[in-house]
């Protein structure tokens, strides 16, 4: 909760808060909500989820990730995100959501073209999918090898 309402917090700060926390290499749970970092804050970039994946790669006994992230990360950021969990080898829980802090205020700007807004809530529903169909790799990973599924759906 230290950077929820800090406007000041940019791409540095949070890489080096994952530097510190990659250094924790029992950690077995790990959850993170970086809704607010992304909404509307310019200095915040997809280079964070990009400090996310490699924090995630050291930390190598997580067995439970829990991730609330911003709706609008980019599609190579999403891919390499992807790409980390596939390879942690003990993990048997991913819960990830996209949430906005700003989304009330979309609604309430009646100057913002309404099919922009939508073409960019389709984009985030299906990244919402994407990630929501790795969650069903837990339960699957017995049926069908772990490598072969994390294949099919990073070519999705």
């Amino acid at each position: 909760m230290w950077a929820y309402e800090n406007q000041r917090i940019t791409d540095k700060g949070i890489d080096r808060l994952f530097n510190g926390i990659s250094l924790l290499n029992n950690l077995e749970s790990f959850e993170l909500n970086m809704k607010g970092w992304g909404d509307g804050n310019y200095e915040i970039t997809d280079n964070t989820i990009i400090g996310l994946s490699k924090c995630l790669k050291k930390l190598k006994n997580l067995s439970e990730i829990k991730l609330i992230l911003w709706k609008n990360i980019g599609l190579q950021a999403t891919k390499q995100l992807n790409k980390t969990l596939s390879n942690l080898k003990n993990l048997t829980k991913i819960e990830i959501k996209f949430e906005s802090c700003l989304q009330q205020q979309i609604i309430q700007n009646d100057n913002i073209d309404q099919k922009l807004i939508q073409i960019k809530l389709n984009a985030i529903q299906k990244r919402k999918l994407l990630f929501q169909v790795e969650g069903i790799l837990v339960s699957l990973e017995q049926l069908i090898p772990k490598f072969t599924l994390w294949d099919i759906i990073l070519k999705l």
